[in-house]
């Protein structure tokens, strides 16, 4: 959350910004001025990127489902690839409603209010950022998943299903 506040700082007005030194100090004034509960709000937003594994692992079931490719490095590509389109697609909403909750200076009272909010704003406003966030994710992804298959490959684990 304080990483989201000061992103977001300079583009406020400078009478609204919290001017964080850093994010320690952050973190002690969320707590000091808004209160333990302040601090995770946005967290049940934050918790949804594990949408991403399932994604991963469905796609490689289906792309190894084809018979057109076995078990190797340009399936885990696809696969990946997959996986980090959907999880941008599927969270984009809840990382929109994440940094609108986290970066509030107390105007929701919850995240049924954030999202009232929102969606008054029509569907549009739930996709803002979206290609950024794509170019950021996907090859995030795709590096995270190849990297782990070839763990997976190299130490030994194997994974049956």
């Amino acid at each position: 959350m304080v990483n989201v506040r000061m992103q977001n700082d300079m583009k406020l007005p400078p009478e609204l910004r919290r001017n964080y030194k850093h994010a320690i100090d952050g973190l002690f004034r969320v707590f000091r001025e808004e209160g333990l509960r302040r601090m995770f709000s946005g967290a049940t937003m934050a918790s949804s990127r594990g949408a991403m594994l399932a994604c991963y692992d469905q796609a490689k079931q289906l792309v190894l489902g084809t018979g057109m490719m076995g078990d190797n490095i340009l399936t885990h590509f696809v696969s990946s690839s997959i996986a980090g389109g959907c999880a941008t697609f599927l969270c984009q909403p809840l990382d929109v409603m994440k940094t609108r909750l986290m970066s509030s200076k107390g105007e929701y009272t919850g995240v049924a209010h954030c999202l009232k909010e929102t969606a008054k704003l029509g569907p549009q406003a739930f996709y803002k950022g979206l290609v950024p966030a794509g170019i950021r994710l996907i090859p995030h992804t795709v590096l995270t998943f190849i990297f782990l298959e070839q763990l997976k490959k190299h130490f030994g684990i194997r994974i049956i299903s």
